[in-house]
């Protein structure tokens, strides 16, 4: 009667909790109002005024935050934001009942994304601005990388907000270049009425009296505004006293211009690009300025690097003089076979570990394939390989070649930039691919493969924090920083988030910073100015909220209690019903003695076989059991002996291939890959398997056997004969023999292991699928059925999913799960 009241009781909570019903009921309001104080920059003039209209709710237990570009706890202490982000601090005070209050000078940077229902609820409380006129200099746009024979470009947008003085006449002002006390360049320029309009300021490189990283201060002179913090911004520029990689393009596209933006970026070098415009005339691709083929022969001749692009035979002549180890040359041919062509993961090469990250599924084709190259020499090494449409042979299209103390590469292959200009992961591929190409032509000499994290930006504005980017294969690391501004040091710590980000917040100056542990090293400059220091006009107006008591409705879900209930009666139900630990003894004692390990041949080779039905999992089974092999120290070789399922041999090969193991198909012959060719005789791909690894001396062969269905008469006389034949090749073998069993098919399971145990004698079986919902109860009907011990348990997808079998183990998993 108890266990029927128990059950009762269980059963009732658990209609109720499915039903859910619902009851409504007043909110509380609560007793302590949210102020979202806004602390960003614009602020600063009334801030005083913020601070008077907060104290009142203070005093009255209102909890208090400030917001910015992030949500803070209150602090009295002047704003320093540089952003103005209302959306987040919104939805952390939505959870609360009591009364939300915003006071702010409505200028906001987020109040088109913010949800209407967030919007109108809080009070807001809105500071005036007092207008005024300013004018500004919004942003400096330049090449950074330079030698001391190039021109300084920088491309600089100014303007004017807010509203003039009456009688304000003035209309003209000087665009100035400074490097610290130093006058570099000066230009007039006309202020707009309002908005944003640009010019370009060019002056020789000569003008910076030392090399390396300098920070240029590009100012507003002249304007008599009233806020004169946003009248400067920062540019940080390196000089090269090294000549710069020379690119060479005829016919210039996309490709070069991507080309030789990531090439500056990455390698940390300036670089020089000419362009074939028309037919034997070169010009400077920066001010198409032409350029005598004199010209073009020094610049190839002083260069550490020359990139022959679109054509190369077209500017191969250019370079003719040019010899010995210092001959770094890249060919990027862009024309050729067009079509979608994916690339493949990358082979065994010098670019192999800079390239382990890149998710090569996500990245766009490639447009065009050049012909395939002719790999002839030795030396030549294939680093990369794609294939039209995912079909057909792979063709290279990108080859290293060390010769003679020169290194060259070519690249056969047109529309690589698509994965700069998508952004995101393909970008930082197309990077990974650029430096590690710079890394090996330069003798490892370059910076960008070995790059741990890189700034996000050079120049930070005022209230804003400096990013670094994780950019090295495998999972972030904390990093320490040193970070020095004339006689001060100040070490901190990146710690990089999910995303590979990592943020510090400084104060405005010019920073030279590095790394621990590495030779990542460089320059930041914060600035003092800010786009908050710009006049705008309010985003948001003041309002009295909506009202603060609310009908909620709570669902019979939320009551703890009912949860509680139903745990209880069943778990008491439970332990009344059944004596677990009684259950799991007699289940251990069922199943046998725990697995041993893999028998190990007196004479290498040990040869196991690995029988099974199609689907149990056999393939992929030798593929974890040769993992763990190899972890053990011992070398392995797989056999596709499964010559009758279509792909069955090539699933095989490419498990060899991940694992790095040698592999014997229905081609013959033994090589580390060797070919499949039509459909073999298994006991014959069994015998070459044996064979070569006697002749390698290798510890382990792992043979992938026919798999038809049980009650097939040719598969047991196959089987028979594969069983010979290794007996014949080497004595003693098999040493093991496997039986691979789907966990999911219940008493099937049973009748294969009778039908092959009658056929071959095993040595083992092996359970797989347990990650499912099947917990794999016919285990112990087999174990009674087949007096074969169960050797394994295949756990998952992982090769890592594959573990001993361990009978106290399981029974625990079976009865108690």
């Amino acid at each position: 009667m108890s266990l029927v009241i128990l059950r009762g009781i269980a059963v009732v909570a658990l209609i109720l909790l499915i039903w859910n019903p619902s009851s409504s009921r007043i909110l509380p309001t609560g007793d302590q109002p949210i102020v979202l104080l806004d602390a960003s920059l614009s602020m600063s003039a009334s801030w005083k005024a913020a601070l008077d209209s907060v104290r009142p709710l203070a005093r009255s237990r209102a909890v208090v935050w400030r917001f910015g570009r992030r949500v803070a706890a209150f602090d009295s202490a002047a704003p320093g934001d540089g952003a103005t982000r209302l959306g987040p601090a919104l939805e952390a005070a939505a959870g609360r009942a009591g009364e939300v209050v915003v006071v702010t000078d409505g200028a906001l940077d987020d109040v088109a994304s913010i949800p209407p229902d967030l919007l109108h609820r809080p009070r807001v409380v809105l500071l005036p601005r007092t207008p005024f006129f300013d004018a500004y200099v919004a942003s400096v746009e330049g090449i950074r990388h330079l030698t001391r024979a190039d021109t300084v470009r920088l491309r600089v947008s100014y303007g004017t907000a807010g509203t003039r003085d009456p009688g304000h006449g003035k209309r003209n002002a000087t665009l100035v270049v400074r490097l610290g006390d130093r006058q570099l360049r000066s230009q007039r320029v006309s202020l707009p009425d309002s908005g944003t309009v640009s010019t370009e300021i060019t002056f020789p490189v000569s003008r910076i009296p030392s090399p390396g990283w300098s920070v240029l201060e590009i100012r507003l002179d002249g304007v008599g505004d009233a806020e004169p913090r946003d009248d400067a911004r920062l540019f940080a520029i390196e000089v090269n006293l090294e000549p710069a990689a020379v690119i060479f393009a005829s016919p210039p596209d996309w490709e070069v211009r991507f080309l030789a933006r990531t090439l500056s970026d990455v390698a940390r070098m300036p670089v020089k690009t000419f362009v074939e415009t028309e037919a034997g005339r070169w010009r400077d691709a920066a001010s198409l300025a032409p350029v005598a083929t004199p010209e073009l022969v020094r610049a190839a001749e002083g260069a550490r690097l020359v990139v022959l692009a679109g054509n190369p035979d077209r500017s191969r002549a250019l370079i003719a003089s040019r010899k010995g180890a210092a001959a770094a040359r890249l060919s990027w041919l862009t024309n050729g076979q067009p079509g979608d062509w994916y690339v493949e993961r990358p082979l065994s090469s010098p670019l192999t570990a800079a390239l382990s990250g890149v998710v090569w599924d996500s990245l766009p084709p490639a447009t065009a394939a050049g012909p395939p190259l002719d790999v002839q020499d030795s030396t030549d090494v294939v680093a990369l390989t794609a294939r039209l449409a995912r079909r057909g042979p792979a063709r290279p299209i990108v080859v290293l070649e060390p010769r003679n103390g020169e290194r060259r590469a070519t690249i056969t292959a047109g529309g690589l930039w698509r994965w700069a200009f998508r952004g995101g992961a393909s970008e930082q591929a197309y990077r990974s691919l650029v430096a590690s190409l710079v890394d090996w032509l330069l003798g490892q000499r370059a910076a960008g493969s070995r790059e741990r994290a890189i700034l996000e930006s050079i120049e930070v504005p005022n209230g804003m924090p400096v990013r670094w980017h994780w950019v090295a294969a495998g999972p972030p690391q904390p990093l320490a920083v040193t970070l020095r501004a004339g006689d001060s040091t100040r070490t901190d710590t990146l710690r990089f988030d999910a995303a590979g980000r990592a943020e510090l917040l400084v104060p405005p100056g010019v920073y030279r910073y590095a790394l621990s542990g590495g030779t990542e090293q460089g320059v930041v400059a914060v600035e003092t100015y800010s786009d908050e220091w710009r006049p705008r006009a309010p985003v948001l107006t003041a309002q009295p909220g909506e009202a603060t008591a609310r009908l909620g409705s709570i669902g019979l879900r939320d009551r703890w209690w009912l949860f509680v209930i139903a745990i209880a009666a069943l778990a008491a139900e439970w332990t009344l019903t059944i004596d677990q630990a009684a259950l799991e003894r007699i289940v251990v004692e069922q199943l046998g003695p725990a697995a041993a390990p893999l028998a190990r041949a007196e004479q290498p080779p040990t040869v196991v076989l690995v029988f099974g039905v199609n689907g149990t999992g056999k393939t992929t089974t030798i593929a974890k059991l040769a993992h763990q092999l190899v972890r053990q120290g011992r070398s392995v070789l797989l056999a596709a002996a499964d010559t009758f399922r279509a792909g069955a041999t090539e699933q095989l090969e490419t498990w060899a291939g991940r694992l790095n193991v040698p592999f014997v198909g229905g081609g013959g012959g033994g090589g580390a890959n060797s070919g499949t060719g039509g459909k073999a005789d298994p006991a014959a791909v069994a015998f070459d398997a044996v064979d070569a690894a006697l002749a390698r001396g290798i510890d382990t062969v792992l043979v992938d056997t026919a798999g038809r269905l049980h009650t097939d008469e040719r598969l047991r006389e196959e089987l028979k004969k594969v069983v010979r034949v290794v007996g014949k090749r080497h004595r003693g073998a098999p040493h093991e023999s496997l039986l691979v069993l789907d966990a999911t098919i219940g008493q099937n399971a049973v009748h294969q292991a009778k039908e092959f145990s009658a056929a071959v004698p095993l040595t083992g079986l092996v359970i797989t699928k347990l990650d499912g919902t099947a917990k794999g109860g016919s285990v112990v009907a087999l174990r009674r059925a087949v007096p074969t011990p169960i050797r394994y348990l295949g756990t998952g997808e992982t090769l890592d999913d594959l573990e001993l079998f361990d009978p106290e183990r399981y029974a625990h998993r079976l009865v108690s799960e």
